[in-house]
């Protein structure tokens, strides 16, 4: 296990074009997976809904303020897969 010296360390999934900040790494070799978890970070939208996790933001040029929070994610590195958990909504709209 690999824990970040700071508030967190930026993670980039350049295939996915997704970057993130995490406190925590577990790096299973043999799967080829690494489990990132956040520890307690918090925040909360506009509405008031509290929001827990680390907050995954896409960098995608046409995806603009395209985000979610997660509270543990594993990221598949021969697939190029986020699978995040503790996701309680993706704020989205269409205009």
């Amino acid at each position: 296990m690999f824990k970040s010296n700071g508030d967190g360390s930026v993670i980039n999934f350049e295939p996915m074009k997704y970057i993130c900040f995490m406190d925590e790494f577990k790096w299973y070799m043999d799967n080829d997976n690494i489990e990132l978890s956040a520890g307690k970070q918090e925040a909360q939208d506009a509405s008031g809904v509290a929001l827990e996790g680390a907050q995954f933001i896409s960098v995608h040029e046409e995806q603009d303020s395209l985000s979610f929070f997660s509270t543990k994610a594993k990221y598949d590195i021969r697939k190029k897969v986020i699978y995040a958990d503790g996701v309680k909504f993706v704020n989205i709209a269409d205009a």
